[in-house]
């Protein structure tokens, strides 16, 4: 597909290292813009360090890395953010798509307003509570967001965002930013192994995937192991949760794990855990199980369904919060080993980078033929 547009759109995709440096939107967002950028769109990236490592993308004339690997930005990178925002100011570019932005937010919001350039943002939750962990103070500045760009693309067919309509576009599709799938490994059979993965916080319930396994040993008297990612305002009560487990089985059940070790550990994993309270849809880690062979055993929020093959039996959507309403699907699981080619198709079919790229190239005005 050739593109031709006169100004370049600018995509903001931020997330600093102390904060996590590779979370779910940021580095969707950096991949589709490098994508973009690539394939010949008129397109510019602002983004980290931190993800153009993680990712394998340089800076250049295109691509705008702020370094945050320092404790403090660097001269270089506040000077760079100067040098934007003034291009903004100047009307320079035909639209700027916010998918984080940090505290850069309201100076990109002002720079535009004063050239009147058109802005957009992502909303990547279904509502607004979760997408504020349903905290105030992130609920007001997501609906001063909402309230200032002129257009807002939704990841959720689902949303609550009725307010905004006139401005919405619903995404197609998302994608999994590993590049890593099923065909890559050796095969066989997985392991009697289930992964949490997702920010240590209450409407992500990993305290239930730990009374899951806790459960199903004591209703069947085996062990499902238990691999939890993530960090978060929980972490000590999930450390402590687990100790108790694993005195209580007298073995390692559950355990924290490596990120670095992520893929290796979702390869060896026969169930994915995405226990929402809100919504499992398009959750960035599922899809990354999935596209690893993992069945998914899902709390029934929102969307959630949209996300999973009918193709799959050994998938399961379970409309509770009683970890024993979980166990007679964990143990459906476990009784077949094998990776799940039904849902690693469907992710690869369904949710990827090219289907995003261009729906994304069209909200941002690039014209194409």
């Amino acid at each position: 597909m050739k593109y031709f547009s006169r100004k370049p759109a600018l995509i903001v995709s931020i997330l600093f290292k102390k904060k996590g440096a590779v979370g779910g939107m940021a580095q969707r967002f950096s991949l589709v813009g490098a994508k973009l950028i690539e394939s010949g769109a008129n397109v510019e990236l602002l983004a980290t360090r931190s993800l153009g490592d993680e990712f394998g993308f340089e800076a250049g004339a295109r691509i705008h890395l702020i370094e945050d690997a320092e404790r403090n930005i660097p001269f270089r990178s506040w000077f760079l953010l100067c040098f934007l925002l003034v291009k903004v100011a100047f009307g320079r570019y035909r639209q700027v798509h916010i998918a984080g932005a940090g505290r850069l937010l309201k100076p990109i919001l002002l720079a535009a307003r004063i050239s009147r350039t058109r802005t957009s943002c992502t909303f990547a939750s279904r509502t607004l509570e979760m997408a504020s962990y349903g905290r105030d103070a992130d609920r007001r500045r997501w609906v001063e967001l909402l309230d200032s760009v002129d257009a807002i693309d939704v990841l959720n067919p689902g949303h609550d965002l009725d307010r905004w309509k006139d401005k919405i576009s619903v995404s197609p599709c998302s994608f999994p930013s590993k590049k890593d799938s099923l065909g890559e490994f050796s095969g066989g059979s997985k392991d009697v192994l289930a992964v949490f993965c997702g920010a240590l916080e209450k409407n992500k319930n990993p305290l239930l995937a730990l009374d899951i396994v806790l459960d199903y040993w004591q209703a069947y008297g085996s062990v499902t192991k238990l691999v939890i990612f993530g960090k978060g305002v929980l972490e000590t009560e999930v450390r402590d949760r687990m100790e108790q487990i694993n005195k209580q089985v007298g073995v390692e059940v559950a355990r924290f794990g490596n990120f670095e070790c992520f893929s290796e550990t979702l390869q060896a994993a026969n169930v994915f855990f995405s226990l929402q309270e809100l919504d499992n849809y398009p959750s960035q880690a599922a899809m990354e199980g999935m596209l690893m062979g993992c069945k998914v055993i899902a709390t029934d929020e929102g969307d959630t369904r949209l996300l999973l093959p009918e193709s799959e039996p050994l998938n399961a959507v379970v409309r509770s919060r009683d970890a024993k309403d979980f166990i007679s699907y964990l143990r459906l699981a476990n009784e077949d080993l094998r990776p799940s080619i039904e849902n690693a198709n469907h992710i690869q079919r369904n949710h990827n980078l090219e289907r995003f790229s261009n729906y994304l190239a069209s909200f941002l005005g690039e014209r194409s033929e």
